[in-house]
């Protein structure tokens, strides 16, 4: 899919940090260089829902050591924020956005 199906110049994907999106952010780099990733935190961020969050030893890790992970993650919640901050989360590729409701 990664390399059939166009993702110019981003692709977006929900922020669940699932194998899923791992494979997805290993296939969209692999196949379309050029692409940068975007993830999207969709829901709330529970104090104890561990799935988001990384061992903060893998930031310091070399590139071929680190899992794959998305150029910038955006945040709508300024709890959100603050854990994935707390977490050690790279902090120059956590960006601020809002949610939208449509009707």
């Amino acid at each position: 899919m990664a390399k059939a199906i166009p993702a110019k110049p981003w692709g977006l994907f929900l922020f669940e940090n699932q194998p899923y999106e791992s494979a997805l952010i290993s296939a969209w780099k692999r196949h379309q260089r050029e692409t940068k990733t975007l993830a999207h935190q969709h829901t709330t961020i529970r104090a104890l829902d561990f799935r988001l969050l990384y061992d903060p030893r893998v930031f310091g890790a070399s590139e071929k050591e680190k899992p794959p992970m998305a150029d910038v993650l955006g945040l709508n919640s300024p709890d959100a924020y603050r854990m994935l901050r707390d977490s050690k989360y790279p902090i120059e590729k956590i960006v601020k956005i809002e949610a939208v409701l449509l009707r």
